[in-house]
């Protein structure tokens, strides 16, 4: 696999947007985007050094940044 030096600033709200995933606006806070699909629920966020970071709510060992994604 190759390594993008700069990947984990890649806007990872937008890369599950066009993989099927859909932002819960209600669910969603200032810091935490919810997104989910049939199958799961993540949230999304974008901390202090604009890096992007994700928690799978239904899978505690599925988290990590765009690189994990």
């Amino acid at each position: 696999m190759a390594y993008v030096k700069n990947a984990i600033y890649l806007p990872l709200d937008r890369l599950l947007e066009r993989n099927g995933y859909r932002l819960n606006a209600q669910k969603s806070t200032k810091i935490w985007k919810v997104y989910g699909n049939s199958n799961e629920k993540l949230l999304v966020r974008q901390n202090a050094n604009f890096q992007w970071f994700y928690f799978n709510c239904d899978n505690k060992a599925d988290s990590g940044n765009i690189i994990n994604f």
